[in-house]
């Protein structure tokens, strides 16, 4: 087991210990009394950490990859009118490739740290007691360390519109459009459903994902006293620049993969959640392009497990 597997299961096991020793039982949760609530809802905020490590895995070409992620984000939401919602997302997140041993890029490592710092606006409307529509500017800069900030910027919008079924179901879908490192932009296609399939149960496409990167679905049970669990699995996309060293200079990256992954999460008290979730990712591709966007080799990486933990601050 190398250094990093270390240090993640290590913090793990430390805030599972707290989270064991912090949750409420089932029968303090029934007895406790709910506090009158006068705070003012028009604004409110979500803070989050999350860590996750993917074990490392083969290259179809040659060499193996391990990637430590370390995610962090704040999410506001507030009322602009009787209307109108407005929620305004900050995301930053490092991914520490590891490649080991005599890969197909030249037999080197073709790229390290990468940097990833995303915001997002994003207005809701309702149009009807039925129907919403959303949308709003979508931005992101993703570099590898030292790599030129003005070189690594994308940028775009989301637009859609859901629909409330009846009082358990709501679908909706649109599409996002963002522009790309030396590349097209990307038309992307969003889904939204929520339903409620009883009261224990809820399928949703809420998976805790930035808009220009995650999009996904998961059957979430409340098994009470403050835990639930769920399993589900999303598609992810990370396109970058690169440094002006290694095998291409000011060139891109390009991560794509598939995980499923089973969680359970805990709540402590009203206002913090830690989510633990561990899983596989089913297909993995990385892909290395010049500074104009030519590509000069991809590899495709074996199935690897994952594992990771996630702590939310909500007020």
């Amino acid at each position: 087991m190398n250094f990093t597997n270390t240090k993640m299961i290590l913090a793990i096991s430390a805030i599972a210990s707290a989270c064991l020793l912090a949750c409420p039982s089932a029968a303090q949760q029934e007895t406790e009394t709910q506090t009158a609530s006068g705070s003012n809802t028009d604004l409110s905020f979500k803070i989050h950490l999350g860590l996750e490590n993917s074990f490392k895995a083969g290259l179809d070409q040659g060499g193996d990859l391990s990637i430590f992620r370390i995610r962090a984000g704040v999410t506001g939401e507030t009322s602009l009118s009787q209307e109108t919602d407005l929620t305004v997302s900050l995301d930053y997140g490092v991914d520490l490739y590891n490649f080991d041993g005599t890969t197909g890029f030249g037999g080197v490592d073709p790229w390290e740290d990468i940097h990833t710092f995303g915001i997002a606006a994003i207005f809701t409307t309702d149009m009807s007691n039925d129907w919403k529509v959303f949308g709003g500017p979508v931005f992101q800069f993703a570099r590898e360390d030292n790599a030129d900030l003005d070189e690594s910027f994308i940028g775009g919008g989301v637009i859609g519109a859901t629909y409330k079924v009846d009082s358990d179901l709501t679908v909706g879908g649109g599409f996002g459009i963002v522009s790309q490192i030396e590349d097209d932009a990307r038309l992307f296609p969003i889904f939204v459903l929520n339903w409620q399939i009883r009261d224990d149960l809820v399928l949703t496409s809420n998976t805790s994902g930035g808009a220009t990167g995650k999009s996904g679905i998961e059957l979430v049970y409340d098994i009470g006293g403050g835990w639930e669990a769920g399993i589900g699995g999303y598609f992810e996309f990370n396109r970058f620049r690169l440094d002006d060293e290694g095998i291409a200079p000011n060139g891109v990256g390009e991560e794509t993969r598939i995980p499923i992954q089973a969680r359970l999460s805990c709540e402590l008290g009203d206002y913090v959640d830690l989510d633990f979730f561990a899983g596989f990712n089913l297909t993995s591709e990385v892909e290395l392009a010049d500074t104009r966007g030519l590509v000069l080799g991809n590899d495709d990486l074996d199935g690897a497990a994952l594992v990771g933990v996630m702590f939310s601050l909500s007020f």
